[in-house]
């Protein structure tokens, strides 16, 4: 589906940095109220249906995990967020709603107490050749971070989180259909 390989392509071309340059902090953000994930597309190539375009956690009873997909559309009028190279207009799904499981909450906690925010650009930007698929946000309660390397604060391990954001797509796909529906 997404875009773990994309991350990894761009790393391997250099694009993206293996080992971020510059101050930086880890920060524990596992007791996060709310946490959110959106995306604003740069380059149409880089995404297909099925990945992932918003994404919230919520503490409850638990947490609720709710989040949309890039879905094809052939409805005529259709506002595309991106079309393809190949034409197809690509949509915001409706909604998926539910409440992790214990491992996944475990998982969560395990990877949010590690979140590695970088203070400074990296490096790389000055080079002027950096294009971004996407500028992805992440936000856990009043900390934010992207995962354009050329801001002042992004996420260093942005890969890790985008991952585990996959895992938890993957789980939900096939055992639900959107909560709109």
């Amino acid at each position: 589906m997404f875009s773990s390989w994309r991350y990894t392509i761009l790393m391997v071309l250099g694009l993206l940095p293996i080992s971020c340059s510059g101050e930086g902090q880890n920060l524990d953000l596992a007791s996060f109220n709310q946490f959110s994930f959106s995306r604003v597309i740069e380059l149409p190539n880089c995404f297909e249906p099925g990945d992932l375009y918003t994404l919230s956690m919520n503490q409850g009873s638990g947490i609720t995990l709710t989040f949309t997909l890039l879905v094809a559309t052939d409805t005529e009028g259709a506002t595309c967020i991106i079309t393809t190279t190949d034409g197809v207009c690509l949509v915001e799904s409706e909604p998926f709603e539910r409440v992790l499981t214990e491992d996944e909450l475990a998982e969560v906690t395990q990877q949010f107490q590690n979140i590695e925010i970088a203070r400074e650009p990296d490096e790389l930007c000055g080079s002027g050749n950096v294009t971004l698929c996407s500028e992805d946000t992440f936000q856990w309660d009043g900390v934010r971070a992207t995962t354009d390397f050329c801001q002042p604060v992004y996420l260093r391990n942005a890969f890790e989180v985008m991952s585990l954001l996959e895992e938890l797509r993957d789980a939900t796909a096939g055992t639900q259909q959107p909560s709109g529906t």
